[in-house]
This record gives structure tokens, sequence and C-alpha cells, in this order.
């Protein structure tokens, strides 16, 4: 019998591990910022990162620990689960301004008590202000990107938190330990000292690395003193830890729980040197196996032992958040902390590598049914059946997951950036969508969002923003007046030539400000050619260096076009001024015409050529666009085709639009979603519009969403039927796709009474999150997509 047609059941444990972290109020964490602050003020005139090493550390000894007879896998940032870690060196301003609501906002609240307000005004503000990224970056971009930037067109991201998003080389840690990397650093210290950047770097990596031993080895004696105390199974249980973590803060791990704990390590003090989003552990099915299957040939193992660790591991992943402004968490609502997770797909050799562990994996979410990790799955066009099955069973369950990547598109997309076939066929997913290469990637891959019908509206209203009716800063110089489409075409392409130079100049500089004062000594020592070069990764260490902004609102701009080119020019029942007159009146002055415009002009989503042929276009010169520039980084730009869930904030300010939309309505989620309820053809329609699309040129990362009824799920054969879907979408290369399976009636009553649906579990955008944590707008947005009934 296969471990996937196994019945295990959840374990008592994990059961109550899971209740805590549900049950935990959020709180602000002012530990990080105490002892960041406390080194900081030891280390004045040292280099940055020797002095970003030595916090790290002094952290690391400091943080207060703890271990508990429940936990398998021990670790964290905080006594309690889900803090909201002030990290003052990124941004202090939009703290300072919302202390006293932040623990009422309608989203994303934490609690701070008083006295920890007292402690941030009088004790960590004042030393910040004026030295952090958020002040770098505002004092350093030009005018001009500035003046652009108010447009609405484009916005920078990373400005108030470090970059994270990145794939660390977890197989590497596992096979070196912390001695075998020291060691390395060492000798690369005996022959760079004629160089002080790289001795620098080198002494910084070295403190880092001290720091994890430390911090690894107060976890053992911890448990060594609760060993003490205890009795009968407890002191066994302490013992285990004991030996487990005593082992690891110096030594490679030897056995699977070992592995385990020392993967929850690394990426537990990544979290703390960084506070930051999406460290991604990529494809845990591959690094883990070998413990796994040789415990399993030794008999120190069992499978349903292996699932429990396992579920530990998942626990773990939810129990870290990221601290936002209020501004920021509509852009990226419901905590997508981005622990990506990847099962399946191929080798270098080309070879299907699915194995028990996957499964396991499968396996573990289907139990946990919490939004992390973010599990993702890579199919291929000889992927199993077997294993097609497996993901459509776990997929019905409704919470989200895993969303799919098809090798079959992605490997040539990456090809195409310049990119080593082996480290292109051992891809890995960050975050929520974004592609990397484990271990030899930084990608920078939510640097900023294009909001491309915020471009149509301003290239049709003469430059000016028809919600302020504010004059952007425009180069066009038609006045609104076009005598053809082609030419209101090619006024579109200047402008966005024009602010997409500029969102660059914005990227740069953000890039730079991040490496100038942010370096991250331990997070390039699981960097492959860091070490090698004695560069930080934030200064260009890894081997291949990119920037990927990516565009929102593809669906809403082909619609758009498709209505002007249809009414305008081709059928004239309309002039260009005299619909910009009804847009700024969002269409109170012609109901008939807006219901013309959404339900007569062709829709992207419905395998309608003329209208795909529009999304295809102005993706592909988006794309084009972007990816022609450099970074500091001595890498390239590769863009994105997704939104997180950046389509509502990014909508509100949008006026209506030409596709029938109203003012402040969201815009298409996704990314390469169609518009909702625009779709009315079926899902297999939705597949053969989106592949249209050239997605080797988005390996930045695209999204597809898709909601289904449960009811298409019945029973065996209907998840045959939905496995067949699920190759189709492989034969088409389409990159990516996502599914909500359930009922917007549901979703209705979650709406009503959270309280009896806390743990619903949704897709979002690229992630899954808890629907009673979303604001309103968000969950609306979520309910009104298009609900299929079958396939």
């Amino acid at each position: 019998m296969t471990l996937s047609q196994k019945n295990y059941s959840v374990s008592s444990r994990v059961q109550r591990l899971k209740k805590e972290i549900l049950s935990t109020k959020r709180e602000i964490s002012m530990e990080r910022a105490i002892l960041m602050t406390e080194s900081f003020l030891k280390t004045p005139g040292e280099p940055t990162i020797i002095r970003r090493a030595k916090a790290l550390r002094h952290i690391l000894n400091h943080i207060k620990i703890k271990v508990t007879s429940d936990e398998l896998i021990v670790g964290s940032r905080s006594i309690l689960p889900r803090v909201g870690v002030v990290a003052p060196e990124c941004s202090i301003r939009w703290l300072n301004e919302e202390l006293d609501t932040i623990s009422t906002r309608e989203q994303e609240s934490f609690f701070i008590s008083e006295e920890n307000k007292r402690k941030l005004r009088e004790e960590i503000f004042p030393y910040w202000k004026g030295k952090t990224l958020k002040n770098e970056i505002e004092k350093s971009l030009s005018q001009e990107t500035k003046i652009a930037r108010e447009a609405k067109v484009f916005t920078l991201n990373q400005t108030t938190h470090n970059q994270g998003h990145i794939l660390p080389n977890v197989e590497k840690w596992l096979k070196k330990g912390i001695r075998g990397l020291r060691k390395q650093v060492k000798e690369k210290l005996l022959v760079s000292y004629n160089d002080r950047e790289k001795t620098n770097f080198y002494r910084a990596v070295d403190i880092s690395l001290k720091g994890a031993s430390e911090f690894i080895l107060r976890y053992a004696k911890l448990a060594e003193s609760k060993a003490r105390q205890s009795t009968g199974e407890k002191r066994e249980h302490f013992g285990i830890i004991m030996t487990n973590c005593k082992h690891i803060s110096v030594n490679s791990p030897a056995t699977f729980p070992q592995a385990v704990q020392s993967l929850w390590f690394l990426f537990l003090m990544l979290h703390i040197e960084s506070v930051a989003s999406s460290f991604s552990p990529g494809r845990i099915d591959q690094y883990l196996f070998p413990f796994y299957s040789n415990d399993i040939k030794e008999n120190i193992l069992t499978p349903e032992k292996a699932l429990e660790i396992m579920e530990c591991l998942w626990l773990k992943f939810n129990e870290i958040v990221l601290l936002r402004p209020a501004k920021e968490v509509k852009y990226f609502a419901g905590f997508p902390i981005g622990f990506n997770v990847a099962l399946g797909g191929i080798n270098e050799k080309g070879e299907d590598v699915t194995n028990e562990l996957s499964f396991l994996c499968l396996k573990a979410s289907a139990h946990i049914r919490m939004p992390q990790p973010n599990l993702s799955v890579r199919l291929h066009n000889r992927t199993s059946q077997k294993f097609l099955m497996e993901v459509s069973q776990v997929i019905s369950l409704g919470f989200g997951m895993p969303q799919l990547f098809n090798d079959e598109i992605i490997i040539p997309a990456l090809l195409n950036r310049g990119i080593k076939p082996d480290d292109a066929r051992n891809y890995a997913i960050i975050g929520c969508v974004e592609l990397g290469i484990p271990g030899k990637s930084l990608g920078l891959s939510d640097a900023a969002l294009f909001n491309l019908p915020k471009l149509l509206e301003l290239v049709i209203n003469k430059g000016k923003d028809r919600l302020t009716n504010r004059k952007a800063v425009f180069l066009d110089k038609s006045n609104g007046h076009f005598n053809s489409y082609e030419s209101l075409e090619k006024a579109l392409k200047k402008e966005m030539d024009y602010f997409v130079d500029q969102m660059v100049a914005g990227c740069n500089l953000v890039d730079q400000v991040q490496a100038r004062i942010l370096p991250t000594p331990f997070l390039s020592s699981v960097v492959d050619e860091c070490l090698k070069k004695g560069e930080d990764v934030s200064r260009g260490g890894a081997r291949y260096n990119f920037t990927g902004p990516q565009a929102i609102g593809v669906a809403n701009l082909a619609d758009s076009l498709m209505a002007i080119k249809k009414f305008v020019y081709q059928e004239q029942q309309i002039d260009l001024l005299s619909l910009n007159h009804l847009l700024d009146k969002n269409f109170l002055e012609d109901e008939p015409l807006r219901q013309r415009l959404l339900n007569s002009s062709p829709k992207f989503g419905n395998d309608i050529d003329e209208v795909d042929e529009i999304a295809r276009k102005w993706a592909r010169h988006y794309c084009l666009l972007v990816e022609r520039n450099k970074n500091p980084r001595g890498g390239s730009y590769q863009p994105g085709l997704y939104t997180i869930s950046a389509h509502v904030p990014l909508g509100l300010v949008v006026g209506a639009t030409p596709d029938g939309r109203r003012a402040g309505e969201p815009l298409a989620d996704g990314g390469l979603s169609p518009v909702r309820e625009r779709e009315k053809k079926g899902p297999t329609a939705v597949l053969k519009s989106v592949s249209k699309i050239d997605q080797l040129l988005s390996s930045n990362g695209s999204l597809l969403n898709l909601k289904f009824h449960p009811s298409v799920f019945g029973g065996e054969e209907s998840l045959k039927k939905f496995a067949d879907f699920l190759a189709g979408f492989v034969q088409l290369k389409c990159t990516h796709v996502q599914f909500n399976i359930i009922s917007a009636d549901i979703l209705q009553q979650a709406k009503k009474n959270p309280e009896a649906f806390g743990n619903l579990v949704v897709r979002v955008a690229g992630y899954s999150a808890y629907f009673v944590e979303l604001d309103e707008s968000l969950q609306n947005d979520i309910i009104a997509r298009t609900e299929y009934a079958g396939l």
C-alpha cells in the first residue's frame, strides 16, 4: 500500500499546536528592535556589513527562546506565534503614525501595550530617525521619478522592509552544516586579506554563522535543562531535542528529524536577520528525501512519524507573519509570508522526480489546511496519473492548494533568460508565483507594480487622472484626440515606454539603497556564488541577478482597447470624446451603453482571437520594454504578470474604463485571469485564451485564478476528469493555475458570521489566507469571481 492510499490521522500533538497558533492574539514584538538598537549603539564607525552581522549575533544570543513538550520542531522569533516584529532599520515613520491605531485597524491588526509604545517613541525611534531604508530611498529618488510615481501608473515595493524573495541553498546548508560553511569562509579569509571589502564580507559571514551556531546550541541547553526536570516520555522528548540541536549546532544533520530541524532553524534565522517575506524552502521533497529514505531503510523512522514531523514543520511556517503599514497591507493582504514549497517536476536529466515524500507533503497540507506553506506542484508531460490524482484530491478539499506550475513552458522561459539548462530544470517557486533557482538567483521579484488600465486612462483622458482631475506628467501631444485606433496605440506605446523607464529608475535606486544599508551576510552564506566572489547577495553575489516588476490588469486593458476599437472606430457608435465624458461621469448618464460595452464587445477569457490578440500584444510589449533594462547588480530585468492582492487597491485609483467597469472597482485578479464574470465559455476557454499570451517572456511569474463549485468533485470519476483538465493545462503551456473550490454561498455566510468560519482558508492571488482576516473589499472580490459548476 502506498503512502497516498493510507488513511493517516492527525495526531493530538499536531492538533494542540495548531490550536495554540490559531487562538493566540497577535501582538507587536519589541525584542528584535531593542536588541538591534543595542548592538548598533555599540558599533558606530564600523563597516555596515560588520554591524549587521554583530547585530544578528547579538539578537540570536539574547532573544527569548522556548522548548515545549509538544514541539517536535523547535525555534521561534518570539515566545508567542504570529507576532509583528518591528524592524526599525527599515522604516519607523509609518509605525509612529499608526501606533495608536494598529491595534484596531481593519486588517492585520496587532495589539501593542502603552509601555511598548513609550519604548518605541522614546528609545527606538530617536536612534533610527533619518537612518532607515525608507528615509534613504525617499531622499535619493530623483524628482522626475517621484513626479512620475504620483501618476499612479506604477508603485515601488520593498521600500519599508528587506527584500527577501529568494530560494536559499538548503541542500548546501544540510550537506555542509555550520562547521563546513565556516571552514569555507575561513579559507577565503586567508586569501582575501589584501581586499578590505572582501575581508569585511567574510568576517561578517563568519560572525553570522557563529551566532547561528550559538543560537541553536541555546535550544540544546534549554532542552537539556528541561530533560533534567522531567521524567518518562517528557524526559525522552526533551533529550531528543537536546541531542538533535546539539548535533546540528555544528554538524550537518545525520537523520530526517535533524534535517527538518536544521531546515527550520535556517529559515527562522533568515527571518530574524531580515524582517521580510518569501524566504522559500523550494524543492523540499528532493533534498529531504535522502534523509527520509535512509531512515526508513535503517528502520529508525516510519512514514507516520515522518508525516507528523512534517506537519510540525508546516505549523512552524504559520508562526511567522510580516508587520506592514496599513497602506501596504491592501496590496499584500492576508499575511502572504511566502514559505513556498515545490513538489514534483523533473531533474537535470529531464526525469520525473516525484517520490514518496512528495505524497507525504501533500498529505501534510491536507491535514493542516493552513495558509503556509504555500504549496506548489510542478507538472510536466510525464507526470504520473497517480500523482495527478493525488494532487486533484488535495485541491478538491478547498483550501486553495496546491497551485500548479508547468515545466513545459517555465523551463524554456528560464533558458530564454540565460539560465543554464541544469539550473533551469531545478527551478522552484518564490513567495507566491515568482520563479527562481535555489541558491543561485536573486530576483527582486516584487520590485514594482505597473497599472496598465491607469496608463490607458491617462492616454485617452488628455493626461489627467479621472478621479482627481489632476494633470500627470505626459509626453503625448495629441490631447486625447486620435484619428484612428492605430494612433491611439502609438500614443499608448509612447507613454508605456516613459513610465516603464521611470519605474526602472526607481527600482534600481531601491536596489542600490538596500545593498548599501541592509546587507545580509547570513543569507549570503547560503547563496552559492557569494562565498566564491566575496560579495554580499545584495551587491550581486548570486549567479543570476534579476529584477522583476509585474504588470497588473492585462485583461482590463485588452477588454477596454477592444471596446474602443469596436464602438469608436469600427462601428462608430460613439466618439472618443463622448466616451471620455461618460467615463468621467462613471456611466451615470448612459447605463444602456455601459451594458453594451459589457456584453456586446468580445472579452478576454472566452477563446476569442481578436481580443486575445490584444492581450497578447500588450503583455508582450510590456515584457519587451522591461527586459531591455539592467540592474545595479549586473543582471537584467524579467517581467511578471501577477497581482498578489493589489488588483483591489490599484482598482481604487482607476476611474471608469471603456470595458464597462465602474470607477474604483477591482481590476482583474491574478494577473492573467479574465475580468470576473466576463468569461462565459468555461474554464477550458480561459486556458486557451491565457495560452495565447507569450509566457516565455513573463519569466518572473504569472498567475491564473479559477473558481469551481465543490459539486465538481463528486467521486473518483470527477477526480479523473479534473486530472485530465490539469493535463490539458500542461499541454496548452500555461505557466500557472490555482483554484478556489468553494461556493459563493459559504463565503457569504463566512462574511456574516466570521466567528464560525475562523479556519476557512481561501485562495487570494498566488497565496492562501484566512477568509475572515481579509478586508471586505477583497472578500467581495473573491465572492464575485466566476464560479464554474463543471469542466
